[in-house]
Parts: C-alpha cells; sequence; structure tokens
C-alpha cells in the first residue's frame, strides 16, 4: 500500500528540520513479521484488550518495524489485528537502525513501560467519572476486579464477565480476596463501618493502600 501519514520525530536528541523524517506507512496485516524470538510473554487476554480498544478507538499506535519488516514494538498490536482481520496496519519503518539498536528498542520498549505506576486516587476518579459520562470503562483496559465499586449511570462494573468484559447481567458473581496479614486491620475497620469490599468508595484508591493493588 502507498499511503502515508506524516509526523515529527526526533534523531540524535534534536528535533528534525523535516516533518517527513518519520512517515507511517500503510501495509497489508500479513506484511509485518513477528521477532521470531521475542522475549516478550502475549497473553491472549492481552490481545483481546487490545483488540477491544483498536475496535472502539481505532488504530491510533503504528507497529514499529527494522529495515526488513521484522516488528520492533507492537507485537500485541498485530495480533490484535489479525483476530480483527483488519486487512491493513499503520506501520513506521525504522530502517536507520542498526540490528544492534532495533534489538535493543525491542527490549527497551517493554522494559521501560515497566517503570511506570498509578496513582490511584487519581486513577479511581478518572474511571469514576468515565462511568458518569455512560461510557464503557472497560474498554480502558482494567480488569473486572479492578473495577468493581465503580457504580454510576445504572451500570455496576462489580459485575464484569472476567472473559467478555461484558455486564454479567443478574448472574451472581462470587469473589474471593485474600488480604495479606499486615493488612488484615485496615479492611476490618473499612468493613467494621458497614462498607463492602466492592461497595462505592473502596475502588482502586482503598485497594492500593491495603496492598492488593501491585
Amino acid at each position: 500500500m502507498s499511503a502515508r501519514a506524516t509526523m515529527g520525530a526526533t534523531k540524535g536528541g534534536k528535533m528534525p528540520e523535516s516533518r517527513d523524517a518519520l512517515k507511517v506507512e500503510v501495509w497489508k496485516t500479513e506484511r509485518p513479521q513477528p521477532y521470531p524470538t521475542n522475549a516478550r510473554v502475549v497473553p491472549d487476554a492481552a490481545v483481546r484488550k487490545v483488540a477491544a480498544s483498536i475496535k472502539a478507538f481505532g488504530f491510533r499506535n503504528p507497529i514499529l518495524v527494522d529495515g526488513e519488516g521484522v516488528v520492533i514494538a507492537g507485537h500485541t498490536r498485530l495480533l490484535a489485528a489479525e483476530q480483527l482481520k483488519l486487512k491493513v496496519v499503520p506501520v513506521i519503518v525504522c530502517a536507520d537502525l542498526s540490528p544492534a539498536k532495533a534489538r535493543a528498542l525491542r527490549l527497551a520498549d517493554n522494559r521501560t513501560a515497566q517503570e511506570t505506576t498509578w496513582e490511584y486516587e487519581r486513577l479511581n476518579l478518572e474511571l469514576e467519572e468515565l462511568a458518569g459520562l455512560d461510557f464503557d470503562v472497560s474498554l480502558t483496559g482494567f480488569d473486572p476486579d479492578e473495577l468493581a465499586g465503580i457504580s454510576y449511570s445504572g451500570k455496576d462494573y462489580s459485575d464484569l464477565d472476567s472473559e467478555s468484559g461484558r455486564l454479567a447481567g443478574s448472574e451472581e458473581v462470587s469473589v474471593t480476596i485474600v488480604v495479606p496479614e499486615r493488612y488484615e486491620q485496615e479492611v476490618m475497620e473499612w468493613l467494621a463501618n458497614g462498607n463492602t469490599l466492592t461497595g462505592p468508595g473502596m475502588g482502586l484508591g482503598v485497594l492500593a493502600r491495603c496492598g492488593l493493588l501491585s
């Protein structure tokens, strides 16, 4: 495919003089080749979540490939595209990278993402406000147990099905939470005040303070 879009890029830590320094190309889905010894494990659940995101928001994050068309970053996005039976995918060709740099970037792209974490109070507020806008917060990629306790616009996200991400309807769901001994007192005090672990207010913030989220 010859359709292309342009975007800004950096080179050597400096902004390029031309906006054509980095191009997004549209390739047939079968053209990018997975890296045969990819060290990153891609579970089926991750592919389903990315596929749901692409379906809802569009393919907004191109796949990075080296000069030979081998994927540097975007293995999960490529698998999601295949699952959705997309005919084409957006690709950025990093032909300027040496084989060594391409291999290092492949590792760095995944490893550096692990350095970030969540500010759970803000995250909980963001999710609650999204739910208040009648938006399907399951599309954010969080699992049902992480969304438990958010109940807005008539939707109770504590009953989300773990496989489909859809509301389980009237089916009763039983969830067991194992609390580390050092956090039992805080959780017990919360429950003693007439609250529940999945009730509004517990949310991600309190769960995080109790050490139940990593």
